[in-house]
Order: structure tokens, then C-alpha cells, then sequence
């Protein structure tokens, strides 16, 4: 699967969504998007990631409300390697890192790390670049993920 607009067939999401979980066995590449706002298809964007088995080097999340809840509880299963396992860069739809630690990252243990610290992650095209700073947290094998803003984008890279 390359990309789905979750409000093209809004009607047939979750026909669609059970009968990938049901013939396919992983996604490779998962970019989800969403044309119109006025489209509300949150629940079925929350459905694919809880139902299908997104085990992508990449995930892209275009224009989406997934709650704060589901985004703690999706870290919290990355963090005890229950989800994703293989995943590089998540890139999705937040405005502010300060307002992502507050309401996300609330009651996971993470790192903010110092701006005058520089490494090169992933970002959103498979570009490496240099980021500064972030915010770090670590799965139960060691893996750093690190959340960052890069141009109009917020990204999660694992390193």
C-alpha cells in the first residue's frame, strides 16, 4: 500500500480496513491522508493503525485528529516493542513540540535533549539531515526515537 485517502469512499473504510487485515500480512510504506476536513474519518484513521499490521519503515500521516490518548498509548506499545517494530520515521501532524511533550508525552519517560546538541536523523523524504535538539525516548531494546520539527512537519526518527 503506497497511500489511502481515508475520505475518498468514507462509507467503505472499514470494509476496507478488515479485509486488508484479513489478506495482507504487513504494509510496507503507509502514508494516510485526508482531502476535506469536512470529512470526519479520525476513527477510521485510528482503526487502520489499531487493525492492520503497519509494520512500515515509514509512516506518513497526512491532515488527521488521532487523539492525544491514542498517540500515548501508540508510543507507550512502540516503547515495549509490541507495535512497529521496524519503523524509521514517523512523520504526522503536530504543531508545537513543548505542546506535544505536555499532552503526549505526560506519562512516558523522555529526554529533552539540549538545541546545541546536532545529529543526523531521517526526516520526511528519506533525506538525512542535521537536527538539533529534540525530545528522546527509548524502547525496551535500546532503540532512541527522537521527535523534532523540521520545516512544517513533525517527525519522529529512530536511530
Amino acid at each position: 500500500m503506497k497511500s489511502v485517502f481515508l475520505d475518498v469512499f468514507v462509507d467503505k473504510n472499514v470494509s476496507i480496513i478488515d479485509f486488508l487485515k484479513t489478506n495482507v500480512k504487513s504494509v510496507n510504506d503507509c502514508n494516510l491522508f485526508q482531502w476535506e476536513d469536512k470529512n470526519y474519518v479520525d476513527e477510521h484513521a485510528a482503526y487502520l493503525l489499531e487493525n492492520i499490521k503497519i509494520d512500515s519503515v515509514k509512516v506518513i500521516i497526512g491532515t488527521h485528529r488521532i487523539s492525544n490518548n491514542e498517540w500515548n498509548l501508540f508510543f507507550k506499545k512502540w516503547i515495549a516493542m509490541e507495535t512497529h517494530l521496524n519503523l524509521e520515521l514517523l512523520a504526522f501532524d503536530f504543531k508545537l513540540i513543548e505542546e506535544f511533550k505536555g499532552l503526549v508525552l505526560y506519562d512516558i519517560p523522555h529526554e529533552v535533549v539540549d538545541e546545541g546538541v546536532k545529529r543526523i536523523l531521517i526526516t520526511y523524504r528519506d533525506e538525512k539531515t542535521e537536527i538539533n535538539g529534540g525530545i528522546d525516548i527509548r524502547r525496551v531494546d535500546g532503540k532512541t526515537a527522537t521527535f523534532f520539527s523540521n520545516s512544517n512537519s513533525f517527525s519522529m526518527s529512530v536511530h
